[in-house]
């Protein structure tokens, strides 16, 4: 607001004193001309009359103009302001004298008037009223005019900016202060923006409240808020400092990991990472329990989706904690607990091996020894060939109870047995007796396998004479569970061939003959984890009738 004051006047208080606001209409020579005299209307004069305004709040673009009310022939009006603002009025009587620095002209309206310039809250401005009363002037004192003063109110300037506050994350909520404005605004507007590099800023559309809740779209770009404040004099912004870059909520699993593999020292297990939301990479952690429900611990270095069980697990029960990372945050979920671990299961192998012959052709009994080292649980395979017409004839009354695999004759010549075991740990050192339909050289192999279980095997015969022994394709019903101990060898006739080659993969070849006695028993042997095995032929350096054989020791 704008005053217009007489010099030394009170502000509005008195009429008497004050002209009133911002537009007076006074009577002139009451309030600003001097008493007319008769001389001063015979030689003309010209009176300058000091008022003042005043801002009560800050106004731009202040301007004075004069205009008569009541125009005379006899006079002239004309207006112009003080050289400066000032902190406070002086008191100037009405002098005949024009004032230093004032330039005076008789505008008739706001846009041909001189500026006073801008006005802050309680700045003063002298303003001078020039009267000319012409010679001869017939005036009497009832001229009027009009002092007319007006400004813009100044815009809010912004002198603190507006602050943000709140997470930057999917789903919270920001809010913004006004910040602080000088020049007394009104009103406040908000408009949100979004940035992906913090410099283009791009309007949210509908968001012109002082929150704002994130949202998805927001993810991986900087928000700001823009305060435009408002008052009279119009309208001018500022905008918040940018957030930190929005980040996701915290991944959240919608599929828990699971586990794969067995759970058998020495095997390996698997977690998958389960199904997550928020594109997390993924860390894992095992864990062991003695009960697979409570007081799980860390295991050591084991932080790999897949983990190889060891010892240390035996008889425990382990599990996977798979942890999803974003920007937004970390979420663990366990797997279900493993089934108890296992003890680790030992391939097959060959523990002891014994081998002999028996001269035979006086006699049908015959004597198999067994090898020393023999404990409870092992399996023992005997394979006995003879070069003899008839089967052989198994004592099952010596050292237990034993299974056939096969018992076969060739073309009346060669007769190839097999029997399996499991030995009670008395066999080690002992022997035993078989006996042949007709007396016959034989030639005998003993293995003694530990870590077996089943033991299953084929047996095929040559087709008259060959220089190879070819055992047959065996497929065992345990199929590829596990390392199997595969045995493959054969029986021959004639102890003058000798063995030239042996199948590939295979090795640890024994070759058991009866010099003099018509007869050959060779084999070898490996372990492979496969469903079935057709070994080659083993090769002989002639010509002669043979029983080649497969067999299977199942892992236990």
């Amino acid at each position: 607001m704008i005053e217009l004051r007489l010099s030394g006047g009170a502000s509005n208080a008195d009429v008497a004193q004050s002209l009133g606001g911002a537009m007076s209409s006074v009577p002139a020579p009451s309030r600003i001309l001097p008493v007319v005299t008769s001389a001063m209307r015979a030689s003309g004069v010209v009176w300058y009359s000091c008022l003042y305004v005043r801002a009560s709040g800050p106004e731009s673009l202040v301007r004075a103009w004069v205009a008569s009310d009541t125009p005379s022939p006899n006079s002239a009006v004309a207006i112009g302001w003080g050289a400066s603002l000032n902190s406070t009025e002086d008191s100037v009587d009405s002098q005949l004298t024009a004032p230093d620095d004032v330039t005076f002209t008789s505008p008739a309206d706001y846009d041909d008037a001189p500026e006073g310039g801008s006005f802050d809250a309680d700045d003063f401005r002298a303003l001078w009223i020039r009267y000319t009363l012409n010679p001869d002037s017939t005036l009497v004192p009832s001229d009027q005019f009009t002092i007319r003063v007006e400004g813009a109110p100044s815009l809010p300037v912004n002198t603190q900016a507006p602050e943000l506050g709140g997470y930057a994350q999917f789903g919270q909520l920001l809010g913004v202060t006004t910040g602080v404005w000088a020049n007394s605004p009104t009103a406040y507007v908000y408009k949100w923006q979004r940035s992906a590099d913090g410099v283009a800023w791009t309007d949210i559309d509908g968001e012109t409240a002082s929150v704002y809740f994130l949202q998805g779209t927001d993810v991986g770009y900087r928000i700001r808020a823009v305060v435009t404040a408002t008052n009279a004099g119009g309208s001018s912004s500022a905008s918040s400092a940018s957030s930190a870059v929005v980040i996701p909520l915290a991944p959240t699993n919608t599929s828990a990991p699971e586990l794969g593999g067995t759970a058998t020292v020495g095997q390996t297990l698997t977690s998958s990472t389960g199904t997550w939301s928020g594109s997390p990479t993924y860390s894992y952690q095992w864990q062991r329990s003695d009960d697979g429900s409570t007081g799980w611990a860390n295991i050591s270095g084991a932080t790999a989706s897949a983990y190889t069980l060891a010892s240390g697990d035996q008889d425990r029960y382990v599990r996977c904690r798979v942890t999803a990372t974003n920007a937004g945050g970390s979420t663990t979920v366990s797997t279900a607990a493993s089934a108890q671990i296992a003890t680790a299961s030992v391939p097959p192998s060959v523990k002891a091996f014994g081998s002999g012959t028996s001269p035979g052709e006086s006699s049908t009994t015959h004597t198999i020894s067994m090898p020393s080292g023999i404990a409870a649980g092992d399996r023992i395979i005997v394979l006995c060939g003879a070069d003899a017409e008839g089967q052989i004839t198994w004592n099952n009354s010596t050292l237990g109870s034993w299974t056939q695999i096969w018992n076969v004759m060739h073309d009346y010549t060669i007769c190839l047995g097999a029997w399996w075991k499991v030995a009670s740990g008395v066999e080690g050192g002992q022997s035993m007796t078989i006996t042949t339909a007709l007396p016959a050289p034989i030639a005998y192999q003993v293995y003694v396998v530990s870590g077996a279980a089943a033991i299953e095997g084929l047996h095929a015969v040559s087709s008259g004479a060959t220089t190879s022994i070819d055992p047959p394709n065996l497929a065992p019903s345990w199929g590829a569970t596990g390392q199997t101990l595969w045995i493959a060898g054969g029986l021959h006739d004639d102890d003058t061939v000798s063995v030239t080659s042996t199948p590939a993969g295979y090795a640890n070849q024994n070759y058991t003959k009866r010099a003099g006695g018509l007869i050959g028993l060779v084999s070898a042997r490996k372990s492979a984890s496969s469903a079935s095995d057709n070994p080659a032929a083993f090769s002989i350096n002639d010509f002669r009738r043979n029983i080649g054989f497969t067999i299977a020791a199942q892992q236990a």
